[in-house]
């Protein structure tokens, strides 16, 4: 019905791409219904995030990013997941979708 079909793939060393090619989009719907799309380099993620893994300098809005561990998320890109990472659907109608390409 219109909605892109999720998935998450993992992918062997030979099929991964180079890391700092790799793009971080994140889809956030608040409460509102107000709509953000991001569009990171993979490389610039890694820039600024601090030791516990929040991206220093951002204040978060939407309350469903707060529990966001990047490094985390790094980790299995690394280790070669694919695709969607995290989907959030929060009680306040917050939705954070983030995939990696």
């Amino acid at each position: 019905m219109g909605r892109e079909v999720s998935s998450t793939l993992y992918l062997e060393k030979e099929e991964r791409k180079d890391i700092n090619k790799m793009i971080f989009k994140i889809s956030i719907v608040d409460d509102d219904g107000d709509k953000v799309s991001i569009n990171l380099p993979l490389a610039v993620v890694k820039v600024f995030l601090d030791e516990d893994g929040k991206l220093s300098n951002v204040s978060y809005r939407n309350k469903a990013l707060n529990g966001i561990d990047f490094n985390k998320l790094i980790e299995l890109v690394e280790q070669g997941v694919f695709g969607e990472l995290l989907n959030i659907e929060t009680a306040d109608g917050e939705t954070v979708i983030i995939r990696i390409e």
